[in-house]
C-alpha cells in the first residue's frame, strides 16, 4: 500500500523532534508518488502527517477501508492542506495588501492556568498532556486568532494529531446539527457525505479540533449549538479539543475544559512585538521611534492600550502620521481610519505611495458608508460577509447616500486604496470586529435622543442574541463615545427594569423575584455509579440584565450557579430532590445522569433552604443592593454632566 511506508512517521518524530525535516526529505521520492498518485498538489508536511494516522485507522476499520481511503483522499487531505496553505501565509493587520510568512510575524503570546502564569504553547503534546480538553480565554485584539494559526500548524509540523478549524459563527446559519456541519466540511466535493464513516474515523480519536469563536454563537442558538458541541465531545473524547472565546460568553462552563487565559504584553514584550513587526518592512529607525515614545514615563497611563496585540499594531500603523499616544480607545481607532485615508502605503512602501481611489469618493463619504454598513452588519450579527451580501448592502447605502460610482470601484477602494475591509478566501471583514463596533458606535451618537432610545432599548437586545459574549468592547466604545444616551437608555433603563420586578417584602421573596426574573436553571451530573453529584452548568433569561451585572462588576455568575465548586455536603439535598422530582433530566443532554433545578417554578421551603445553605442566598441579596447603589450613582453622574454642559451653554 502507498501509504503504508509513513506507519513510522510520528515515531521518527519523537525520536528526533528537532529534525523533522530530516525525515521528510528521506520521503521525497514515495511522497511524489503519492502526489502523483492522488492526482493533487499537496504539500509534503500534509502528506507525512496525515499518512501518519491514515493506516492505523484503516487497519482499524478493515470492513470499510476502502470507503475510509477514498473519504482521507479526496475530503480530509484536500481540507487540512488547504487551510494549511491559508495559514502559513497570512495578513495581518499591518500587514494587509500582501501576505507574509506566518512565522516571520506570529508573537508568542503567554497564557496563564492555575501555577503557569506565563506558559507558551510550543510542543502541542505539552499543553493537552493533563487534559485533552483546553479553552483559551481572550478580550479583543489579544491575539487569540494567531495563536489558533499557530496550534493548527504546529500539529502538522510536530505530527501530532489532525488539526481541523471549526469556526463557530459558521454554525449561526448552518441547517443542521454540528456533527452534519462537519461531516460537510470533511466530506469534499467529490463524494456525499457519510455519517457512518466518519463516526469511524472519529472513534480512533486521531485528530484535534480547534474551535473558533464560542463567543460569536448566536444567543437564540447557544443552547442547541453548546449540547451539541458537548454531545459531540463526550462521543469522541479521545481526540483533542482546543476553544477560544471572548470573556463573558462563559465558555468556562463547558464539562471537561481546562481554562487558560491571555496574558496583556508586558513591557519587554511591546518592545519585541514592535520590533518583530518593523523587522519585514526593515525599518529599525521607525521601530527605535516607537519604543522611545513607549517608555516615556508619562505614557505609563497607557499600558492598558498597549498590552494589547491589536492597539499595539495600531499604534504603530499611525505613528508617522500621530505620534502620540492617544488618551481614549476610540481616538485610536480614528487615527486608524484616518491613516488608512490618507498614507497607509507609506507603511510597508517607502515615498508615501498611495493607490488610485476609482470612485473619487472623500473621506467623509467612505466614513459615512462604513458607519452604515458597520452598523446594519453588526446589529444582524455579520462579522463576515460572502460577496453577495457584502454587494448588496453596498448597493443600497450607496442608493441612500445618493452616491455617484460603481459598486465595483466602491469594493475596490475599500479593499484596495484604503484597504479597510479585507478580502479573507471567500469573504470580506474588518481587519478586526472592533473596527466594526467603532463605527456603529459613532452612527449612534450622531442619531436624535429618540433614535438613540429605541437602539439602546431593542437594538441591543437584538445584538445580544446574535453574539455570545458581553459585548464588552462595543459597549466601551458607545460608553466613551455617546456616554450619558449609552448610560440613561441602556445601563439605567435595564437596571431599573430589574429592580422593579424585585418583591422586598422579606429575603426569601427577594431571592424567589431574582430567579422568577431571569428564569434561572441549575444543571448538574452524577458521577457513572450515581454516589456524587456536582454542579456543571446554568442558564438565564433576560440575558442582557445580567451581562449588564457582570460588564459592572456587580456579580460573578459562578458564586450563584455553584459551577466552581464541588460540595459533597449538598449531595442529600440533591437525591432528594431527584426523588421528589424537583430536579428533571436535561431532555437537552440525553443523558440519564444530566439534571436541571428550575429554582422558579418549583420554589418551596426545602428549595429556599438549600438557597441559603449553599451561600446563594447572600450573593442575591448583595447584587440587589450594589445594583440599587449603582442606580443612583450613575444617575447623579448624568446629573452632574447634564447640568455642567447647561452652564457652558451660559457662558
Amino acid at each position: 500500500m502507498v501509504f503504508g511506508v509513513y506507519l513510522s512517521a510520528r515515531a521518527a518524530y519523537r525520536l528526533d523532534r528537532k529534525s523533522p525535516a530530516i525525515w521528510l526529505w528521506v520521503q521525497l521520492p514515495t511522497l511524489a508518488v503519492i502526489i502523483k498518485k492522488i492526482e493533487m498538489v499537496i504539500s509534503k508536511e500534509t502528506l507525512a502527517l496525515i499518512s501518519a494516522f491514515k493506516n492505523p485507522i484503516l487497519d482499524a476499520l478493515k470492513d470499510i477501508k476502502d470507503e475510509v481511503k477514498f473519504y482521507f483522499d479526496t475530503g480530509i487531505v484536500k481540507y487540512v492542506d488547504s487551510i494549511r496553505e491559508k495559514f502559513i501565509k497570512t495578513k495581518t493587520f499591518l500587514y494587509r495588501l500582501e501576505t507574509v510568512n506566518f512565522y516571520d510575524i506570529y508573537f508568542p503570546i503567554t497564557l496563564r492556568h492555575l501555577k503557569q502564569i506565563d506558559y507558551k504553547i510550543d510542543e502541542i503534546e505539552g499543553l493537552f498532556e493533563n487534559s485533552n480538553f483546553i479553552s483559551i480565554i481572550g478580550n479583543a485584539g489579544s491575539g487569540k486568532s494567531m495563536l489558533l494559526k499557530h496550534v493548527f500548524l504546529k500539529s502538522i509540523m510536530q505530527v501530532v494529531k489532525i488539526p481541523i478549524v471549526v469556526e463557530l459563527r459558521n454554525l449561526n446559519d448552518f441547517d443542521g446539527t454540528f456533527f452534519e456541519y462537519l461531516n460537510n466540511l470533511l466530506a469534499g466535493k467529490k463524494i456525499t457525505p457519510n455519517k457512518k464513516i466518519l463516526e469511524r474515523i472519529l472513534s480512533n480519536g486521531e485528530f484535534i479540533f480547534l474551535l473558533d469563536g464560542y463567543d460569536e454563537i448566536y444567543s437564540d442558538n447557544k443552547n442547541k449549538i453548546t449540547s451539541e458541541l458537548i454531545e459531540f465531545i463526550d462521543n469522541y473524547s479521545r481526540n483533542y479539543f482546543l476553544i477560544t472565546s471572548r470573556p463573558g460568553a462563559n465558555v468556562e462552563s463547558l464539562p471537561r475544559f481546562d481554562n487558560y487565559l491571555v496574558n496583556s504584553l508586558n513591557k519587554t514584550q511591546v518592545v519585541e512585538f514592535i520590533n518583530l513587526q518593523l523587522n519585514q518592512c526593515d525599518d529599525s529607525k521607525l521601530a527605535e521611534k516607537i519604543i522611545s515614545v513607549v517608555k516615556k514615563p508619562e505614557n505609563q497611563d497607557y499600558n492598558s492600550y498597549l498590552s494589547s496585540p491589536l492597539l499595539l499594531s495600531m499604534f504603530i500603523m499611525t505613528f508617522n502620521s500621530y505620534p502620540e499616544l492617544p488618551k481614549s480607545k476610540g481616538k485610536f481607532y480614528w487615527n486608524v481610519y484616518d491613516t488608512l485615508c490618507t498614507k497607509h502605503d507609506s507603511f510597508t512602501k517607502h515615498g508615501g505611495y498611495q493607490h488610485e481611489r476609482k470612485t473619487g469618493l472623500q473621506n467623509e463619504d467612505f466614513e459615512q458608508i462604513l458607519k452604515w454598513f458597520s452598523y446594519t452588519s453588526l446589529f444582524k450579527g455579520k462579522f463576515s460577509f460572502d460577496n453577495q451580501y457584502f454587494t448588496e448592502l453596498l448597493k443600497k447605502i450607496k442608493s441612500k447616500l445618493n452616491l455617484d460610482c460603481t459598486i465595483n470601484n466602491l469594493k475596490e477602494d475599500l479593499t484596495v486604496a484604503i484597504s479597510i475591509i479585507i478580502i479573507d478566501g471567500l469573504e470580506y471583514k474588518f481587519p478586526h470586529k472592533s473596527l466594526q463596533e467603532y463605527f456603529s458606535a459613532l452612527l449612534i451618537k450622531e442619531q436624535s435622543s429618540e433614535t438613540k432610545e429605541d437602539i439602546y432599548k431593542n437594538k441591543f437586545a437584538q445584538y445580544s442574541r446574535h453574539t455570545f459574549d458581553r459585548n464588552d468592547n462595543f459597549w466601551n466604545l458607545c460608553s466613551e463615545i455617546d456616554n450619558v444616551a449609552f448610560t440613561q437608555y441602556f445601563i439605567l433603563k435595564n437596571l431599573q427594569e430589574f429592580i422593579d420586578i424585585i418583591d422586598f417584602t422579606n429575603n426569601e421573596t427577594i431571592c424567589k423575584s431574582f430567579f422568577t426574573w431571569f428564569g434561572f436553571k441549575q444543571g448538574f451530573h452524577s458521577n457513572p455509579k450515581g454516589i456524587k453529584y456536582q454542579f456543571n452548568s446554568y442558564q438565564w433569561f433576560g440575558k442582557i440584565t445580567i451581562d449588564i451585572l457582570e460588564y459592572l462588576e456587580i456579580t460573578k455568575l459562578s458564586n450563584i450557579s455553584l459551577t466552581n465548586r464541588f460540595d459533597i455536603s449538598f449531595n442529600p439535598q440533591i437525591k432528594n430532590f431527584i426523588d421528589k422530582g424537583y430536579a428533571v433530566l436535561d431532555k437537552q443532554e440525553k443523558k440519564a445522569n444530566h439534571y436541571l433545578i428550575y429554582y422558579s417554578d418549583i420554589w418551596n421551603d426545602e428549595i429556599y433552604s438549600f438557597i441559603i445553605n449553599a451561600g446563594i442566598e447572600l450573593e442575591i441579596l448583595k447584587i440587589v443592593t450594589d445594583t440599587k447603589r449603582k442606580i443612583t450613582e450613575l444617575s447623579n453622574d448624568i446629573m452632574i454632566k447634564e447640568r455642567n454642559k447647561s452652564d457652558l451653554l451660559e457662558l
